[in-house]
């Protein structure tokens, strides 16, 4: 039995929620759309020669929503490039071949480090209200 593929979703409150995404590209793309309540996007993607690469999904409607303060943190604290997102993200690991693949266990491990509550306690929340 192949070893599951999971996948770590970042929401706007900063909380972590793992998915298992399955074994079809059809599968993983379905299970990404419903942890992001909209069609998936690449929004970046960290190359890791001679180690699974590391991409991020965010909803290709993503404008709409507020900016993902938490998902900024985590790209961060990963060292590449932040890409600011809207709305919830989805981090993955890839294949050199374009499949999906768990997250190298020390980013894992990273994200859900950084934003765990106790955490986050101390750090600032922006909060948007509507005019």
């Amino acid at each position: 039995m192949p070893d599951t593929v999971t996948a770590l979703r970042v929401a706007l409150d900063g909380k972590v929620t793992e998915y298992e995404l399955g074994d079809t590209r059809r599968d993983q793309a379905k299970v990404i759309a419903r942890a992001l309540l909209d069609t998936p996007q690449v929004v970046v993607e960290l190359d890791s020669p001679g180690r699974t690469s590391i991409v991020v999904f965010a909803g290709l409607h993503r404008a709409q929503r507020l900016p993902n303060l938490y998902a900024a943190v985590i790209q961060t604290e990963m060292a590449f490039d932040c890409e600011l997102v809207h709305g919830p993200v989805v981090f993955a690991g890839i294949t050199a071949d374009g499949h999906l693949t768990s997250l190298p266990a020390e980013v894992d491990a990273l994200i859900r480090h950084t934003l765990r509550p106790d955490h986050l306690a101390g750090i600032p929340v922006l909060v948007h209200l509507p005019l």
